[in-house]
């Protein structure tokens, strides 16, 4: 198997830009470089809907259940992956605004990046998307664990919310990582 290319992201945080209407992946790279990586609606609604369904497709645990209970199987899955790592939701640093160019950061805006694809691979024990611009050149590629691609997904969804996009997901498991969970 080859090496995917581009640069190996190191962190990534996500939030939404109002002026864009985009999400922002705020991408930590090699040396300490942070870039902007603007998502669209339609862009991120395709990339929430394919990594829903491929932690589906991939779930050991819910290949295992009867049908009518592997919806359940992945909603703990993802609830555990949430509460393991918790996502923190902090405001934004002049840091972040610098780099989206709002706030005091005003000024000299970086240039946006507008992400055209994201490419998804399976390893034995990673996730690897590559996120490519026009013309379908990788810039950068994230090495997911199972539940780092949960927790990514999570932040996606979370933020799309909070931008009141409504985006279309047929994964009620995916709707109630709002709070916690109380069976009866």
């Amino acid at each position: 198997m080859t090496q995917p290319s581009g640069l190996k992201v190191t962190s990534v945080s996500v939030l939404y830009h109002p002026a864009e209407d985009r999400l922002a992946l705020i991408t930590g790279l090699p040396g300490g470089v942070r870039i902007s990586i603007m998502m669209t609606r339609r862009l991120t609604s395709r990339v929430v809907q394919a990594l829903a369904q491929l932690l589906e497709r991939t779930s050991a645990a819910a290949r295992d259940v009867p049908a009518q209970a592997r919806e359940d199987v992945i909603m703990f899955e993802h609830q555990g992956a949430l509460a393991a790592k918790k996502s923190v939701t902090s405001p934004l640093t002049e840091n972040m605004q610098k780099i989206l160019g709002i706030g005091k950061g005003k000024g000299a805006r970086p240039l946006s990046i507008l992400l055209e694809t994201v490419d998804v691979s399976l390893t034995d024990k990673l996730c690897v998307l590559t996120l490519k611009v026009a013309g379908g050149k990788p810039i950068a590629r994230i090495d997911a664990t199972r539940g780092d691609l949960h927790r990514f997904l999570g932040l996606l969804h979370r933020r799309a919310e909070e931008a009141d996009w409504n985006l279309p997901t047929e994964k009620s498991w995916l709707n109630l990582d709002q709070g916690p969970v109380t069976l009866n």
